[in-house]
């Protein structure tokens, strides 16, 4: 992993496509009942892939167990399909909203529930990436109600980690509730006349919404945040520049500097922990960003869910199995089109990047709102750190999304490795340009 070096400063002076898909269907009746005592009807899963078919059937099973607990009452799915059938909807079809209507309306039902289950096996590591996505219809009006979607990596075959959640919240969804609002947002770009640090780029001060409701459970929920002005690093930090650290004794050398593929200068340094990390910045006069500070920067204040916008650029980012030219690092500066908002290079990809905020999956439900800085506590020795922005070891874009956050052990300095099918490759921790670590970035 690498890190990404920040400087504080006042004001004043870094979706998913999955191939296999599975299409959902639930009914909520229109009978008069209180909303506890809705009726649903879940079809069976349909698997987009042989890999996802015993997954498909545990989720639906995990889904009408959960209704039944919600003390939701479960239409067999043999009526729903007979209806579909009349309809002349295919099994294998998917049904537009018209469709759906029509189904809900002759069941029943005053709303529909209909969405996707995709799954996506992991290169170099044993799992999986599962992705579910359901839009909520109106049978009533005949419109779309909400979509609601969830992601979680490693997870069960049959959802155990995200469902309950999920379920809760579709039931919960309230389309007349006011949106979250900022009170004071940050501007989408620096200004003119901001403040310039050779090497780095200026976040201006002010709020932007932090996390995101359509990933996995820890980046929920979605919050305002404020964060006083700060300074990023353009780019990770690379082995020329971390070198000079190491010949000054005040950093150790870095476990993966003899490697062919990575020693380039100009490439990020691959192969530090997170004190290697904090001493670079510390020897560069700078400062590790915190998490929000590293979200901010690589998300802008419109809650892209990459630096560059919300859909995934094969040519943007240095990921696995991607046909970039790389098999391993790229020289910090590569991809122009990744540049975030505010300036920063590679926020997506090449190396995971080290935090200053060690990590809790429930740390947004009780962040403050201003210049949140992890949790409080000291480290222990099972705590983890904060790393954020993916590497070029994971296939999945998933892992770059501005919003992702993963958990590293702050005192590995070796190579992860990792295992697939037929192959294997080790990561590296990447340290970023007033940015180092796992991939570090500074602040000053």
């Amino acid at each position: 992993m690498v890190a990404r070096c920040g400087t504080h400063r006042a004001v004043n002076r870094r979706y998913v496509s999955l191939s296999a898909v599975a299409p959902i269907y639930f009914f909520v009746s229109l009978e008069p009942r209180a909303a506890t005592q809705l009726t649903f009807g879940v079809l069976p899963l349909q698997p987009g892939s042989p890999h996802a078919r015993a997954a498909a059937s545990a989720f639906s099973s995990r889904l009408e167990l959960l209704l039944r607990q919600r003390k939701m009452s479960v239409v067999p799915a043999r009526k729903l399909t007979g209806e579909m059938t009349r309809l002349g909807i295919a099994a294998n079809q998917r049904p537009t909203l018209d469709q759906l209507v029509s189904v809900g309306r002759a069941v029943g039902a005053d709303r529909v529930l209909h969405g996707d289950l995709r799954l996506e096996p992991m290169v170099y590591a044993k799992g999986d990436v599962w992705e579910i996505e359901v839009e909520q219809i109106d049978v009533t009006s005949g419109k779309l109600r909400g979509n609601f979607k969830r992601v979680t990596a490693f997870g069960s075959a049959h959802g155990a980690e995200i469902m309950p959640s999920f379920v809760d919240r579709i039931l919960a969804y309230d389309p007349a509730a006011a949106p979250l609002a900022m009170s004071n947002p940050t501007p989408l770009r620096a200004p003119d006349d901001a403040p310039k640090e050779t090497g780095m780029a200026y976040v201006p001060a002010g709020e932007f919404i932090m996390g995101s409701d359509r990933g996995e459970v820890d980046e929920e929920p979605r919050h305002a945040v404020y964060t006083d002005a700060y300074f990023i690093d353009i780019h990770e930090t690379t082995n020329a520049e971390y070198d000079r650290c190491v010949a000054a004794k005040k950093c150790k050398r870095s476990t993966a500097r003899s490697r062919k593929k990575m020693d380039a200068p100009n490439q990020p340094v691959a192969g530090v922990g997170f004190q290697d990390a904090a001493n670079y910045c510390a020897f560069a006069g700078k400062r590790l960003l915190t998490e929000a500070e590293w979200e901010k920067a690589a998300r802008g204040t419109d809650e892209r869910a990459f630096p560059w916008g919300n859909d995934w650029r094969d040519d943007r980012a240095n990921m696995a199995w991607a046909k970039d030219g790389f098999t391993h690092t790229a020289p910090v500066g590569s991809f122009a089109g990744s540049v975030s908002p505010y300036g920063a290079h590679n926020m997506a990809g090449n190396m995971w990047e080290w935090t200053a905020d060690l990590y809790d999956a429930e740390y947004y439900r009780k962040a403050p709102r201003r210049n949140p800085k992890g949790p409080n506590g000291p480290a222990t020795a099972g705590s983890r750190r904060v790393m954020r922005g993916g590497s070029w070891m994971y296939n999945l874009p998933f892992f770059l999304t501005t919003h992702n956050r993963s958990p590293g052990r702050p005192h590995i300095r070796k190579m992860w490795v990792a295992f697939a099918a037929a192959k294997m490759r080790r990561a590296h921790q990447r340290v970023k340009t007033c940015a180092v670590g796992a991939d570090v970035r500074l602040l000053n």
